[in-house]
């Protein structure tokens, strides 16, 4: 806790320290450059008043002469004389006067330093100007301009700074140049001097400051952030406890107005978290109804498969994922009597609990007409009427309602709006089941539905969908759609509903990934396929009639009863004929029904004999006239649509066979 009080302390001052530091050497940096200037330009100055003294020593005519023939006289001694003097006075290093050609010199005068180790040069000796002065001596060579720039040097005797002027003759040409060259002997001195001055004048002055600046800032912001952070913490574990010294802070700026931001803050934050609190209980609350919603509404559809394990004339099985936690799609199957099957699949405008109870009541009002056996197009007609009334929320349902006659394979069914079915017949591909969809339940009233009819053959499957298959998308916003939908049914080809559920489940969630879900997705898939052959085998007697006609009605249970009783008749007659002549033990019974046909085989191992060979009785004679028997035989032929026999396999086989009209 201590290192972190002093960390705002510790990085001030190392803050101003560095700052102090910076202005400092920002401040000795500028005066050491301006001063430096100052000086040079004064030392420039200087050397070129020399330059123009010396300039009043010499004669421009003698300095061409001289360099024309080499040879010297009295007055080139006394113009040595006067530079040799002039530099001492002047306590100059050098004062020469010498032709310049590009950066060789041919030299008159050389008045050098006493303590320069080199000879001077003598007239007519060769050497070479600074290479860096070339340009600018070619320019006053040319303009005879003084030049803008200074020119500097260092040599055994320091930093120097030199004068180059022109030597003109007569007729005003340039024959040579005159250079002379100061130390700056104190310049190096004096900027030490100065820099040193300036530094410790400098640090002074920030230092004062610096303490001054840093008690003003302890008090005015480091003690009152430490307290709004020990309020703070105090604030964290105590568990909401709001400080009240947080208003002790005055410092009449934004520190202040902080402190009291974090005072509003920790009230604000005590009232957040009771409205949190309360929040939070509440949608527990809802979370739990939500959680009892979503388990009456999955057991208000039908979710155990195989949902009829004793009828084998059709498979069937469903699935819902709701996009929230209770959805508006639904679906149902029901048998309302041993011989229809019904199917619906519905989508509610809307989600969530709104589109769940309207749900509830749709499906209610289906259930109840196809109970009560009504018609497909008058259940839709009249559901859509009770739905019109008092909808003030304006939803409505698409729906699909088939109702299939499990005896016959005959489909009757009608559409709301709804996605048609995809059909398959046999082995082929996928195709929308034709249909002529007519208005939304729930949109208009006074609507009437018309229904259609289609046969379906065993082995022909339905799959039944809501929007929320086609429609779900995936993370770059693309559609599953009905054509990936067909090609995956396409390559499941012909195989069971619950095949068929998986298979299409398992595509969207690899075609959506990641994506979340925005519909609810409802399928439901059913195979109308060859009812089970069924059999029963009795002891020949005719003790076990009434067992052979109780299973007869049991395996033509999907049929209408005239037919069950045609049946049930015939069975009679010949299960008696066989009992009475055929000296069998035993009697089989099986029975099929396929395609909107139902068919009894009899087989026995007695005598053989073929009932068909004898003729038919004369039913025109009274009954003592007649001879006895074939009378069965005869009823049976009469009640059926055809009546075969054939002996194979030591046993007579006797079968009757009836088609049902749809």
């Amino acid at each position: 806790m201590t290192r972190i009080r002093n960390s705002l302390s510790l990085k001030l001052v190392i803050g101003f320290i560095l700052l102090g530091t910076l202005i400092c050497a920002s401040t000795a940096a500028i005066s050491y450059i301006k001063y430096k200037q100052a000086a040079e330009t004064q030392y420039n100055d200087t050397a070129y008043r020399i330059a123009a003294v010396g300039l009043s020593y010499i004669d421009g005519d003698d300095i061409e002469r001289y360099l024309e023939t080499g040879g010297t006289d009295d007055r080139y001694e006394t113009m040595a004389a006067y530079l040799s003097k002039l530099r001492r006075d002047m306590k100059a290093n050098y004062i020469y006067v010498a032709r310049l050609d590009g950066i060789d010199l041919t030299y008159v005068y050389d008045v050098d330093h006493p303590d320069d180790n080199l000879p001077p040069f003598v007239l007519g000796d060769k050497g070479q100007i600074n290479p860096a002065f070339r340009e600018e001596a070619e320019a006053i060579l040319t303009t005879g301009a003084r030049s803008d720039n200074y020119f500097y040097s260092h040599s055994m005797f320091g930093y120097n700074t030199s004068a180059i002027v022109p030597v003109y003759n007569s007729q005003d040409d340039i024959v040579a140049i005159l250079g002379v060259e100061v130390a700056m002997e104190t310049l190096q001195s004096m900027l030490a001097q100065f820099i040193v001055f300036t530094v410790l004048a400098s640090a002074v002055i920030i230092a004062v400051f610096i303490a001054i600046y840093l008690r003003y800032l302890r008090k005015h912001l480091v003690r009152p952030i430490r307290l709004m952070t020990d309020e703070a913490e105090s604030f964290i574990e105590s568990e909401t406890r709001i400080s009240e010294r947080l208003k002790s802070i005055a410092t009449g700026d934004e520190i202040e107005h902080l402190a009291q931001a974090i005072y509003r803050m920790e009230v604000d934050i005590n009232l957040y978290i009771d409205n949190i609190t309360a929040i939070t209980a509440e949608k527990e609350r809802i979370d739990v109804e939500l959680g009892v919603a979503t388990r009456i509404q999955t057991s208000m559809l039908p979710c155990t498969f195989p949902a009829f394990p004793d009828r084998s004339e059709f498979d069937i099985c469903a699935a819902m994922k709701p996009a929230k936690e209770v959805g508006g799609d639904f679906y149902d199957f029901f048998m309302p009597d041993d011989r229809h099957l019904v199917v619906v699949i519905a989508d509610v405008s809307g989600k969530g609990i709104p589109a769940a109870l309207f749900m509830v009541v749709t499906k209610t009002l289906i259930k109840n007409g196809a109970m009560a056996g009504q018609k497909p197009e008058d259940i839709f007609t009249s559901v859509n009427q009770q739905l019109c009334e008092n909808n003030d929320a304006m939803m409505f349902v698409t729906a699909w309602m088939g109702v299939l006659n499990i005896a016959t394979g005959t489909l009757t069914y009608v559409n709301a709006g709804h996605e048609p079915p995809l059909l398959r017949q046999g082995d082929a591909s996928v195709t929308p089941l034709k249909s002529k969809p007519g208005f939304v339940l729930g949109g208009l009233e006074d609507i009437t539905y018309g229904s259609e009819t289609i046969t379906l053959m065993p082995g022909d499957s339905l799959f039944l969908y809501t929007d929320g298959v086609t429609e779900a998308t995936n993370a770059e916003l693309n559609l599953y759609g009905e054509k990936r939908l067909r090609e995956t049914l396409d390559s499941t080809g012909p195989d069971s509903p619950n095949k068929m559920l998986e298979e299409v489940s398992r595509d969207i969630g690899r075609f959506v990934g990641d994506a979340p879900q925005f519909d609810d997705i409802t399928m439901l898939a059913v195979t109308f396929q060859e009812a089970e052959r069924r059999s029963l085998t009795v002891d020949a007697s005719l003790d076990r009639s009434e067992e052979v006609t109780g299973f007869i009605e049991a395996a033509l249970a999907a049929f209408p009863d005239p037919v069950i009783r045609h049946f049930q008749i015939a069975a009679d007659e010949i299960f008696s004929n066989i009992v009475n002549y055929s000296n069998a033990e035993k009697v089989s019974i099986s029975c099929r029904t396929a395609e909107g046909q139902a068919e009894l085989t009899f087989s026995d191992s007695g005598d053989p004999y073929d009932p068909l060979q004898q003729p038919d009785p004369d039913v025109t004679l009274a009954v003592n006239e007649r001879e006895i028997g074939g009378l069965g035989v005869f009823i049976a032929r009469k009640l059926m649509d055809s009546v075969s026999y054939k002996y194979k396999d030591g046993q007579n086989h006797l079968t009757v066979r009836k088609r049902i009209n749809p």
